[in-house]
């Protein structure tokens, strides 16, 4: 089964119908939601979007998200442990000009330790540092 991992935007933008989420994108959280793909979701984004609905940048019940969430039988949650804090400890830009946010850098290395699995995201600067579909 195809896998991928997922920064926190698209999930919110999808969640709440949004035109900003890619077009490819869109197409692999439907996959997901329809139990073709494998989405891993890395802690974190569970946590940054708990402060990016709680600051009302994207409007959408928290409670309903994460009732999304758990519905999906192809959201895997990848908790912050051990083996992620070693690859982010151990982590080294490609590009040494870009410097990745904590949780950009806990995202890519997420994808590293899935044997290099590409992230779905918008973000910039994960884009020039690692493989991403958008």
């Amino acid at each position: 089964m195809k896998q991928y991992v997922t920064d926190t935007h698209p999930l919110l933008w999808y969640v709440s119908a949004d035109a900003q989420i890619g077009s490819k994108a869109k197409v692999i959280i439907e996959k997901a939601e329809a139990g073709e793909i494998n989405i891993i979701v890395p802690a974190i984004v569970l946590i940054e979007a708990i402060d990016v609905l709680n600051k009302k940048r994207i409007i959408y019940n928290i409670g309903d998200f994460f009732q999304w969430i758990d519905q999906i039988p192809h959201h895997e949650i990848k908790n912050l442990d051990l083996d992620i804090i070693n690859l982010y400890k151990d982590y080294l830009s490609p590009l040494p000009s870009v410097k990745l946010k904590s949780h950009d850098k806990i995202i890519v290395v997420t994808a590293q330790f899935f044997n290099n699995l590409p992230i779905i995201t918008k973000d910039p600067d994960i884009q020039k540092v690692y493989p991403t579909i958008w």
